[in-house]
């Protein structure tokens, strides 16, 4: 994306980076900048995750994926999927904490070094994301959502029906707030209570799937994005925006392909260590 915002920018048909009404300029690409960071955000979880995974194997080239993603996120300016990129990034440092105490210095400056290229990143844009807080506050979310809040009550248990959140906007909003950036509203708005639980509870089964196939610090690592991804779903369109959804649902795909049923795994090896043990007493 960014890649192509600065081809259309070249050639005069698009700009890379772009003004807010704070006045602020935002990464933006071949988006806009909110549907970047989203690009990113997917982009840098999946990183951290696979560093996690990997150990010392690779995890240079994931901690560079890392940061890239990280640096494309902080410039578009976008504060929520940094937020919600704080649970993942507190279970890698703990995981890379550990390993620095058995592998010692080598591993230790491993994880130094991103950790210090984020920081500096983060505050290098300090400045920038001060002035978005004071001029936007939360960009007027806070009247979206008791606007949709009190529209949810006419209807609460079944809805106004699938869709029609975009024409829930009687004119009293902001004309940019067709939804109420936050997912638990819209798609209560949309379903009631009772769908909104059914939709889900769905998402949960399948999330839950995937979970008991990891084991250790990956299922520590998929639960920190979880979380991340929860707090990230009350402050934008984070299930049904394609910028987000298409790469997540890959990551989440991805993850149940490849992790061969870890915990089960390691199960099965601790059932035949203990049934070779007791053989062995028994001869």
């Amino acid at each position: 994306s960014v890649a192509v915002g600065a081809a259309m920018e070249a050639v005069g048909i698009g700009r890379l980076y772009s003004g807010d009404v704070a006045g602020v300029y935002r990464l933006s690409g071949a988006n806009i900048a909110a549907h970047l960071a989203m690009l990113a955000f997917i982009g840098a979880s999946v990183a951290l995750y696979e560093a996690v995974r990997s150990g010392s194997r690779g995890l240079g080239v994931w901690n560079i994926l890392a940061l890239s993603n990280l640096f494309i996120l902080v410039e578009t300016g976008t504060r929520g999927p940094l937020i919600a990129l704080v649970p993942m990034i507190a279970v890698f440092l703990a995981s890379g904490v550990l390993q620095a105490f058995r592998r010692g210095l080598v591993q230790a400056v491993s994880l130094l070094v991103p950790v210090g290229a984020g920081a500096a990143l983060l505050f290098m844009k300090f400045e920038t994301y001060l002035m978005r807080q004071s001029e936007k506050g939360l960009s007027g979310r806070e009247y979206a959502w008791v606007y949709f809040w009190e529209k949810t009550q006419e209807t609460p248990l079944f809805g106004h029906g699938l869709g029609r959140v975009l024409t829930a906007n009687d004119g009293s909003l902001y004309s940019g707030f067709l939804v109420p950036h936050n997912e638990y509203l819209r798609f209560m708005y949309d379903s009631g209570m009772i769908g909104a639980l059914v939709l889900f509870a769905a998402i949960a089964w399948v999330l839950a799937a995937v979970a008991k196939r990891l084991a250790g610090w990956e299922r520590w690592m998929f639960g920190a994005f979880i979380v991340g991804f929860c707090i990230f779903t009350f402050t934008d369109n984070t299930l049904s925006t394609i910028q987000i959804t298409a790469p997540l649902c890959c990551f989440i795909n991805g993850l149940y392909l490849t992790s061969r049923g870890k915990s089960e795994e390691r199960r099965n090896v601790n059932g035949e260590n203990e049934s070779a043990g007791r053989r062995f007493v028994i001869e």
